[in-house]
């Protein structure tokens, strides 16, 4: 029932730590603990839902993942997310939106830089 071991069961599934790596583990691992509120594994679910790793591929979908990510405050969203509105992958390109959350990105590094980081694996 704990949500950062939701979280480490799928990052060892997803990158083959001490267990075989198997994508579909991870995305249903990612899963249980995006339900249980972990933004790192909506994070890293709305990555392999984008490059269709593990399950069918969803551009749509892992932009609409990505947004709640990085509205939690996920740097490596708002970057991934940039780069998501600058390419148009699941969303209309646009690249105003992109500077401002390349924007966004680079600020909310620097304000949490030095903060214990909430990535329990990386």
């Amino acid at each position: 029932g704990s949500a950062r071991a939701m979280f480490n069961a799928g990052v060892m599934y997803e990158r083959g730590f001490e267990v075989p790596r198997d994508p579909a583990k991870a995305v249903e691992w990612y899963r249980k603990a995006v339900a249980a509120g972990v933004p790192m594994a909506q994070h890293n679910l709305a990555l392999l839902m984008r490059d269709g790793n593990g399950t069918r591929a969803d551009p749509v979908g892992a932009f609409e993942m990505m947004r709640a990510a990085a509205r939690a405050g996920v740097p490596n969203s708002m970057l991934a997310l940039a780069i998501m509105h600058e390419n148009g992958q699941g969303t209309r390109r646009d690249n105003v939106a992109a500077i401002v959350w390349y924007a966004m990105a680079a600020q909310f590094a620097k304000f949490t830089e030095g903060e214990k980081s909430e990535v329990y694996i990386s």
